[in-house]
C-alpha cells in the first residue's frame, strides 16, 4: 500500500509539471506511475482511463 501511495503522489507532481511544459514523455511517466495507484485502489475506469491516456501519448510522439 506504502507503494501505491508514493507512486500516486510522484505520478501527481510529474502530471503537474507536464501541465507546465506539455512534454509527452512526463506525461506518459506520471500516467505510469498514478496508474500503479488507482490499479491498487481497483478503480478499473481510471485504470481503462490512464492506459489510453498511455496509448495516446505514445502515438503522439511516434507522429512527430
Amino acid at each position: 500500500m506504502v507503494i501505491a501511495t508514493l507512486s500516486g503522489y510522484f505520478g501527481s507532481i510529474v502530471m503537474v509539471i507536464f501541465a507546465f511544459t506539455m512534454e509527452p514523455l512526463l506525461a506518459i511517466l506520471g500516467l505510469s506511475f498514478l496508474t500503479i495507484q488507482v490499479i491498487s485502489a481497483k478503480l478499473y475506469n481510471l485504470v481503462l482511463l490512464n492506459i489510453i491516456s498511455i496509448i495516446g501519448f505514445i502515438t503522439t510522439i511516434l507522429g512527430s
